[in-house]
């Protein structure tokens, strides 16, 4: 995974904050997070002020306990980042196994007895080396 310095990840604390921070970017700064202190607090603090400005004076309802809702914020990224990676292999995957079914249906409508001679074909094949060995 790319490394960035602090300077750079400092540049990133607001875009992640607002969630405009591309997938790739936000997985290497959640990374450099983790390990810089100094870039956590700072990411923590730029939080507490967005937070209070945009939704403490408008939401009664609204977390005082800012500490933990970036906590379970960064978590959340994580398992989004997390399921997107998944499904950026899957979808290929699923996608060639699709072609593949979609080909023998095709294959087998157009040739019913292919198979049929594939199988006699391995027998005869297993039965010839059976008889060498």
């Amino acid at each position: 995974m790319k490394k960035i310095s602090c300077e750079e990840a400092q540049k990133w604390v607001m875009p992640f904050i607002e969630d405009e921070l591309p997938d790739d970017d936000a997985a290497v700064f959640l990374d450099h997070i983790r390990r810089c202190p100094d870039c956590y607090d700072e990411l923590e603090t730029y939080f507490i002020v967005d937070y209070s400005l945009h939704f403490l004076d408008n939401d009664n309802d609204a977390s005082y306990d800012l500490k933990r809702l970036l906590r379970e914020r960064i978590r959340a990224k994580e398992r989004e980042l997390n399921r997107r990676r998944i499904l950026k292999i899957l979808f290929p995957v699923a996608t060639i196994f699709l072609i593949v079914v979609v080909m023998l249906v095709l294959i087998y409508e157009n040739y019913p007895d292919l198979f049929d001679r594939l199988r006699n074909l391995y027998q005869t094949i297993k039965d010839g080396i059976g008889g060498i060995v």
